[in-house]
Parts: structure tokens; sequence; C-alpha cells
């Protein structure tokens, strides 16, 4: 014999209010996490606006979730081991670590536009010494004396 199932048929206003009701814990999950993304990308060493220009206009444009995630994990390593073997980087030596596995895009980004605070960028940076860049990387990360 089969069986015929009993179950009660839905109401359309308690299923609709459901759907608003898991709607909107979704919306406030996506802005806490998209928060949270923001506020990581306030301590990586790119500014968290950048300006790209494409065609006729320039825009403001964020690092993509994954690409934050990344750079985040190197620049954690790379604090890290200067820590632990109280070391300096040469400026190229630090782009390739915080660019492991991110895009062509934002390893130039890091390369033309990383910023790093006075103390850290002294700890954490060898000077160059060539005439090339003491006037570029050299002001740039304020390491000219």
């Amino acid at each position: 014999t089969m069986k015929i199932s009993q179950s009660r048929p839905r109401t359309e206003p308690a299923t609709s209010s459901r759907r608003t009701k898991a709607n909107q814990r979704e919306r406030n999950r996506m802005h806490g996490l998209n928060d949270a993304l923001d506020r990581l990308r306030s301590c990586v060493p790119l500014p968290q606006q950048l300006t790209v220009t494409r065609c006729d206009h320039t825009a403001p444009q964020k690092l993509s979730k994954i690409e934050t995630l990344r750079l985040a994990r190197n620049y954690i390593l790379a604090l890290s081991e200067a820590l632990r073997e109280d070391r300096r980087y040469g400026f190229e030596e630090l782009v390739a670590i915080l660019g492991m596995r991110l895009s062509p895009n934002t390893c130039n980004l890091l390369r033309t536009r990383m910023t790093l605070d006075g103390e850290l960028r002294v700890g954490l940076v060898e000077p160059c010494q060539c005439r090339r860049c003491s006037t570029t990387r050299n002001e740039i990360f304020g390491l000219d004396g």
C-alpha cells in the first residue's frame, strides 16, 4: 500500500515571511563579512581605496576578497619571519613575498603603491644603495636617513 503524505500545505504568507527573514539574516552576515574585510584592508600595506584608470574615467577600487585574504596572509608571514630571524628585506624581496599567489595587477600595485608606516618600514625594508633607487623607493619609503 502506498502512503499519502498528510503534511499541511504551506500558506503563502508564512513561507514568504520565513524567506524574508532568511534573506535579512544573509544580508546581515554579508555586511558583517564585508565590514571585516574592510578592516583587514586597512591593515595590509596597500591603500584601502585604489584609484584605477580605465578608458576615460578614474574609479576607486578595492582589492577583491581573495586578494585581501592572500595579501594579509603573506604580510603576516613576512612580518613573522622578520621578527623570528631578526632581519630586513630588500624591496624586491619583500614585494615577491607579499605577492605570492596574487594577481599580476596586485603585484604591480605592491611595487608602485606599497605603504608602510615609519617605524615598520625602517625595521622591515633595507634601504637600497643604488643611485637609481635613491630618489625613488627610498623617498617613497622614507628611508633616506
